[in-house]
């Protein structure tokens, strides 16, 4: 073994053995370690990636689900309490990371025999190094694997009395099996955000109402669709549809933080914003440990300004759903507008194999692009998201900003001129590029426009895109409109 593989393989001891200390932890993430490490987080990035090949998210998560295959195999816990000693948030994020990693789910792998289960996953490449040598494992490995089986004995330990005096999660399935089928399948359905996906998760929500009307969950599904068509600017007026579905969902389940975090969804964005705040706290007061309660609460303190709260809260939703594209790229465009751009560019880094084909990771590295002037290669980003995702507008109009700032103004122009503004969001795109183009008595004209019909974005407080307006008197006078005006001491 070689002096580099000595320090990679002493790196790689130290960092499991943080994470083993801290196994039943589900906030335990990136940051703690690189700070129980005494690193940024960039330079532990760096490290774990060069010895494993992993991201630093997936480094963790890979040492938690091999304590799980461990326990599995050697205990007689059932999948729900093995989730929780492992550090996972919920015990079907537990199952969805183990499939994920191993191709089989949890209970599949306890009724395997030992010599057809899935072997753990390879860690690092000098792990790799080591196995392919001939030589026997020195004392000091076979000292660490000691320490680990070990570890693992006093942690179920501790972890066993942990899980027996906490509280029963509670369990808002349905009794219909067919209805808890057509509801996953409309969750599924939600997550990549285009119009087709939530046409059809709208019918198997509707579906799993039809088996079961009482079925909570299924009806903030379907809100949750609403809610997510409206912001898309295809489907207007789609919010008290929303709305009356949040209300009917906490109607059946008042104990359920993500009903209420909808609601504050919804007046968040007609911009009641303290009455939001307020709900949003009862919401994680309800679901502490709900990934996207935390996501939406952190974008409502984001269009405050208050980047300090918005990203810890961003950060607690990625490490409760680490492989969520919208969690990521949420918390990466935070990043962004609060200018922590070597943040944004490491967690562009950490998650650039899992979402390196997903509309929003190309959205997201054209933003952080552009939020550095580098409009060229941001252009090319949001050619590829548009190619991804057609339907979303947002790529096409950051795009034409770009083109406006490279001083390409016949295509912005062209941009412009395509605009019909049967939509009210179309005035609002006129506006960002029209700042692009420094047409700003112009542009102002059509963000008067975009505030008059209530399309105004909730980040025109903090977005770039918005800077050419910040000290017109008609951009002001929005702020106060619509109760943006007391944050700007953030």
């Amino acid at each position: 073994m070689t002096k580099e593989q000595d320090r990679q393989d002493d790196f790689l001891q130290q960092s499991r053995m943080v994470v083993l200390n801290a196994l039943d932890d589900s906030t335990f993430g990136v940051e703690q370690l690189s700070d129980a490490l005494g690193m940024s987080r960039s330079q532990l990035h760096r490290r774990v990636k060069a010895a494993t090949g992993l991201s630093t998210s997936h480094f963790i998560r890979q040492i938690r689900l091999e304590a799980a295959q461990q326990m599995l195999t050697a205990t007689d816990w059932n999948v729900s309490e093995i989730a929780y000693k492992t550090g996972h948030s919920t015990p079907a994020n537990f199952s969805k990371y183990f499939k994920a990693e191993y191709g089989i789910s949890p209970s599949q792998y306890r009724k395997q025999p030992p010599e057809e289960a899935p072997q753990e996953t390879q860690l690092s490449s000098a792990e790799a190094n080591i196995s392919s040598q001939t030589a026997p494992p020195s004392p000091s490995t076979q000292k660490w694997k000691w320490f680990v089986l070990a570890t693992f004995l006093i942690l179920g330990i501790l972890t066993f009395v942990f899980f027996y005096s906490s509280p029963t999660v509670l369990n808002r399935l349905s009794e219909n099996v067919e209805a808890n089928k057509a509801y996953e399948r409309g969750q599924f359905l939600m997550q990549d955000r285009t119009d087709e996906n939530l046409k059809k998760a709208q019918l198997e929500f509707e579906t799993a109402l039809d088996l079961d009307s009482t079925f909570a969950a299924a009806h903030l599904g379907k809100a949750t669709v609403f809610y997510l068509l409206e912001n898309a600017e295809t489907h207007p007026n789609y919010w008290q549809q929303a709305e009356k579905l949040a209300k009917q969902s906490i109607a059946l389940d008042d104990k359920n933080g993500l009903a209420y975090a909808l609601l504050a969804n919804i007046y968040s964005d007609q911009f009641e914003f303290e009455k939001a705040l307020t709900i949003y706290e009862k919401a994680l007061k309800l679901s502490p440990d709900e990934a996207m309660i935390h996501y939406w609460y952190s974008l409502r303190l984001r269009c405050i300004g208050d980047f300090s709260r918005s990203l810890a809260h961003a950060e607690r939703a990625n490490q409760l759903d680490p492989l969520h594209p919208v969690i990521v790229a949420g918390y990466i465009y935070t990043a962004i507008l609060g200018e922590e751009f070597e943040l944004a560019e490491t967690l562009l880094e950490e998650n650039e194999a899992v979402f390196e084909d997903m509309y929003l990771y190309l959205l997201t590295k054209g933003t952080l692009a552009a939020a550095q002037g580098n409009y060229e290669q941001a252009i090319a980003y949001y050619d590829a998201s548009i190619s991804e995702n057609p339907d979303y507008p947002y790529p096409k109009t950051e795009r034409a900003f770009c083109l406006a700032k490279l001083g390409n103004r016949a295509e912005a122009i062209a941009f412009l001129d395509s605009l019909d503004f049967s939509s009210d969001w179309q005035y609002l795109e006129a506006a960002t590029v029209l700042g692009g183009l420094e047409e700003v008595e112009n542009g102002v004209t059509y963000l008067h426009q975009a505030a008059k019909r209530q399309s105004i974005s909730s980040d025109i407080l903090v977005s770039f895109f918005y800077s050419p307006y910040h000290q017109h008197p008609t951009y002001l006078a929005i702020l106060e409109q619509y109760n943006l005006a007391q944050y700007l001491e953030h």
